[in-house]
Parts: C-alpha cells; sequence; structure tokens
C-alpha cells in the first residue's frame, strides 16, 4: 500500500499488483497514475507500506518515474 501526499494536500493510496509475468504494477506507480488521472502532476511526499506496516522503499522504476514528477525547488 502506498499513500502519497500531493502538493496540494491530497493523499492518493493504491496497491502493488503482481502477476505471473513481468506485467505488474507497484503501488507506487499506481497510486501516481491515480493522481494524474485526477488532473495533479506534481508530488511531495511518498510514504510506500509493506504488509506487516513497516516502510518500504520504492523500486528503481518508481524512483525514476517519481523524480519526474517531484516538485521543483529553487
Amino acid at each position: 500500500m502506498i499513500k502519497k501526499h500531493q502538493v496540494t494536500g491530497r493523499i492518493y493510496t493504491a496497491v502493488c499488483v503482481d502477476t505471473s509475468c513481468t506485467l505488474g504494477v507497484c503501488a507506487e506507480r499506481n497510486a501516481m497514475f491515480n493522481m494524474i488521472t485526477n488532473g495533479e502532476n506534481a508530488i511531495r511526499r511518498v510514504l510506500a507500506l509493506m504488509p506487516d506496516g513497516k516502510a518500504g522503499v520504492p523500486c528503481g522504476a518508481c524512483r525514476e518515474f517519481m523524480t519526474q514528477l517531484m516538485a521543483r525547488r529553487v
């Protein structure tokens, strides 16, 4: 499960969709897709939770996608 705090303060949640082939999608990207679908385009904060409730680390593909959506700091 992932919760995303977008720049507007909205929270987006999603789950990981695992499949037997490589077509699965991580929760982080699912939450970002949900955010984009709802007209948002910048991330402020990400919290990835594992099934045991502990914080998790996004995979490389998710981290790369996040860097493209992160708000620029000047």
